[in-house]
């Protein structure tokens, strides 16, 4: 429920327990500009698979257009680190958290920070102290932020047309524990999901069905905002539909 003391708490009532979604003339979007990106064959059938159970069901698919969801993961790894770099600087071992002792001050920030962050996040850090620079703060922040406005702008616009919208969660099944992809083919991997991020709507992911290697492949419910609720009572219809034991068997790459 709402926190008073914290400012990025949003003053609503708690709901413990979901509604049922009744399928029934239901507008679901599909988002037009996805419609070109490259899925493996796998998951295009689960996901044709999905949209046709909810079709059966009474649900009515739609096209909508989101027209700068394309740019939001550029916009979203400028975003991400420059706000991981603001808010984990007070960790330098004086006042929060974790404290390595070095030979001096300049050494105890740099123990500190070593010991307390793993490569990513520092990578992140980086990354966010660089588009934060005078030199950059106009150039890639403020464009990033002009972004994520539009992005949210226009799903606003889209929630007029439907109720929901579903989308693959990635372009393929859940990555090996050993996958050797760079930093940057990791940031590719969330294309369908970092718009709903920067647009502040709620989001989820579900295992909607299995690929030939018996990995699960994952479809993203997305609803407006505050509208929590409904997209965890929809994303349950595509379990449902799915059908899967989610418990897992084996870990591949362990």
């Amino acid at each position: 429920g709402h926190d008073s003391k914290d400012s990025t708490s949003a003053n609503f009532d708690f709901q413990i327990e979901t509604t049922p979604v009744n399928l029934k003339n239901l507008k679901i979007g599909i988002i037009k500009e996805f419609s070109n990106i490259e899925i493996s064959k796998d998951m295009n059938l689960v996901y044709e698979k999905r949209l046709q159970d909810l079709k059966d069901s009474g649900a009515q698919i739609i096209e909508v257009s989101i027209p700068n969801i394309l740019d939001a993961l550029a916009a979203y790894y400028i975003i991400a680190p420059a706000e991981a770099s603001s808010n984990l600087a007070r960790y330098d071992g004086m006042r929060y958290g974790l404290r390595e002792t070095g030979e001096d001050l300049n050494d105890t920030y740099m123990k500190t920070r070593a010991a307390g962050f793993g490569d990513e996040v520092k990578r992140r850090m980086i990354i966010g102290t660089a588009v934060l620079s005078s030199e950059s703060y106009e150039v890639y922040f403020m464009q990033a932020a002009r972004v994520r406005r539009m992005i949210a702008n226009s799903f606003n616009t889209a929630f007029k047309q439907c109720d929901f919208i579903i989308c693959p969660s990635s372009s393929g099944p859940a990555m090996p524990l050993n996958s050797d992809l760079t930093p940057l083919e990791y940031y590719a991997l969330d294309l369908f999901t970092v718009a709903m991020n920067l647009a502040g709507i709620p989001a989820v992911s579900v295992p909607a069905g299995l690929s030939t290697d018996n990995l699960p492949l994952g479809i993203q419910v997305v609803g407006k905002s505050f509208d929590d609720a409904q997209v965890l009572a929809l994303a349950k219809h595509i379990e449902t539909f799915a059908n899967l034991d989610n418990r897992p068997t084996s870990i591949m790459g362990e």
